[in-house]
């Protein structure tokens, strides 16, 4: 994280409130939407909540009529975008990440409160001069997919940087088509969206949540 960016401490993230509207810009300004068109990518997020990614409909909590989201569900949703492939993600490894979700979440908070230390904590890689530096908790969720079947899922694991590189380079089954995602990378990401959105006046609990009240039809 660069040099005095304000971000939330890990205390604050049950304060994150989104309404649906905040949670599609910040998928958009992830990059998940791509070239695709609003109602697209709209349709896109509706069918993922339909088969209950992050929360479906009926047991979302809600604010009056608007549904409201939390810290770990961004990160649901922006975990289920980074596994597409042709802009796609398979159903069965949708339902497999729902089904997940009580080992995920801790593991969400792990990543933005280890970023830098703990089991994020910086390593150094040299070799023939080249300097490497990395930092963060990586996550491999141990997916085996071929031939259009789930063949493995889980369990979820938190890597520190080592293990993660030692992961990429031991990878010799060719079904592991997923391996270790920085998913510090992406808590963090998530985070400098939040402190860039205007607050609410009357619910400023963590600095820069978006909390407007935008529906998309």
């Amino acid at each position: 994280m660069p040099h005095g960016v304000d971000c939330p401490t890990p205390s604050e993230l049950s304060a994150i409130e989104l309404r649906y509207g905040d949670l599609f810009s910040m998928l958009t300004d992830l990059g998940f939407r791509g070239d695709s068109s609003r109602k697209t990518f709209n349709d896109y997020i509706k069918s993922l909540r339909r088969i209950g990614l992050p929360v479906t409909a009926s047991k979302a909590p809600r604010r009056g009529r608007q549904i409201i989201y939390s810290y770990e569900n961004v990160m649901d949703l922006a975990l289920a975008l980074t596994l597409r492939v042709y802009h796609v993600i398979p159903d069965a490894v949708v339902k497999a990440l729902v089904e997940a979700r009580d080992e995920l979440h801790p593991i969400y908070r792990t990543a933005y409160r280890d970023r830098r230390s703990g089991l994020g904590e910086p390593m150094l890689l040299t070799a023939n001069g080249e300097r490497l530096e990395l930092s963060g908790v990586f996550l491999d969720l141990n997916i085996e997919y071929a031939a259009g079947r789930l063949l493995r899922f889980g369990p979820p694991q938190a890597l520190n940087p080592f293990q993660a590189v030692q992961r990429f380079a031991q990878a010799d089954n060719m079904a592991r088509s997923f391996l270790p995602i920085p998913i510090s990378a992406l808590a963090e990401r998530v985070f400098e969206l939040c402190r860039h959105h205007p607050a609410d006046a009357g619910r400023g609990q963590v600095a820069g949540l978006i909390r407007n009240s935008e529906r998309i039809a």
